[in-house]
């Protein structure tokens, strides 16, 4: 059941059609209910209103289908405050007609959230709001004023009052539930694109900094800096959409590294391990040498050069970091395509 929520939470227009359909149905059940209401007690005006509501229910979804979402939110917002100023009219304040339009303020500040998310038309849910706000006030002081012309038995009047408050808390809870949801969902999704490398979905330099300091002061660690060597000539010859080809095919060859990985910056990856892993550097070097990079039905080889650090307790990690790189400079002014380790 979660996992089915979740997928119906995700921002996506197709989720947000089901949401909104969702809440078109109920307020098709609930005005059916009220036509029956308001032609038992003969309050005719909200009987034809009533009826008139149950029909816009059944033909506005036709909007979300034509992409048209901020219109049929505008919609259901004007028949929402109409509704709550002529039932109060009508039928008086102790009906409870007015907490509908209270209710429906969290389904526009919603529905702008989504409007925002999506790049669709605005809602201009604060504007609304205000409306609506200006309207609940008049509306109370008009009834202070005015005679409801059709009051309705004390003991109904209560239990609409009650059936009310019911339908607004319920719908106030889901949308609540909703952007709790959405935010937490925002929260770990952007902490996650903080940590990871966009192009390749390794970790990047700012996660892999915090895991060496939690790993420095450990026995038999070791850190090592791959570096794509002509890389730069990838790039010249073969363009740069090439170039992210070859970056993100090596990543997922990283993805056998016994291991933490990381996308270091521009073509290099740093690797931390054990010492008893250290002979996969070797042989991840060979690997690279032997693999067919394809793009657009061009055939590329290419090396790697590789300068491995073992850990020292009473060093700092930009010392580390340092000395593997001093061995991976070592490695380039070499010759190339070769693993330099410094015990």
């Amino acid at each position: 059941m979660m996992q089915i929520l979740r997928r119906i939470l995700i921002i996506s227009y197709e989720n947000v059609k089901r949401i909104c359909l969702g809440l078109d149905v109920g307020f098709i059940v609930i005005h059916g209910l009220l036509v029956l209401l308001f032609w038992h007690h003969k309050v005719w005006p909200m009987f034809v209103f009533n009826i008139f509501s149950v029909i816009l229910y059944f033909f506005i979804p036709v909007l979300l289908y034509k992409n048209r979402f901020a219109t049929f939110v505008q919609l259901m917002h004007l028949e929402v405050a109409v509704h709550m100023v002529l039932a109060t009219y009508f039928v008086g304040w102790e009906s409870g007609f007015h907490l509908a339009v209270m209710g429906f303020n969290i389904f526009l500040v919603w529905a702008e959230y989504i409007a925002t998310s999506l790049n669709l038309r605005r809602i201009h849910s604060l504007l609304l709001c205000v409306i609506s706000m200006f309207l609940y006030i008049g509306i109370a002081i008009a009834d202070h004023y005015h005679v409801a012309p059709y009051l309705m038995p004390a003991a109904s009047a209560y239990k609409l009052k009650v059936a009310w408050a019911a339908t607004v808390f319920v719908i106030t809870i889901i949308f609540l539930q909703i952007f709790a949801y959405l935010a937490s969902g925002m929260q770990k999704k952007l902490a996650e694109e903080a940590l990871h490398d966009k192009l390749t979905g390794l970790h990047n330099r700012y996660y892999m900094n915090d895991y060496l300091e939690r790993i420095l002061k450990k026995d038999g660690c070791w850190l090592a800096i791959a570096d794509i060597d002509g890389f730069k000539q990838v790039n010249d010859v073969y363009g740069h959409n090439c170039g992210d080809y070859v970056l993100k095919t090596l990543a997922e060859l990283l993805g056998s590294c016994k291991g933490e990985v990381c996308r270091w910056g521009g073509e290099e990856f740093l690797l931390v391990g054990q010492n008893d892993t250290l002979n996969w550097l070797e042989d991840f070097r060979r690997q690279v040498e032997e693999y067919d990079f394809v793009y657009e039905d061009k055939l590329i080889h290419l090396t790697i050069t590789i300068g491995a650090a073992a850990g020292r307790p009473d060093e700092s990690v930009e010392d580390w970091v340092n000395r593997a790189d001093m061995k991976l400079y070592e490695g380039k002014t070499t010759g190339k395509n070769k693993v330099v380790i410094q015990q």
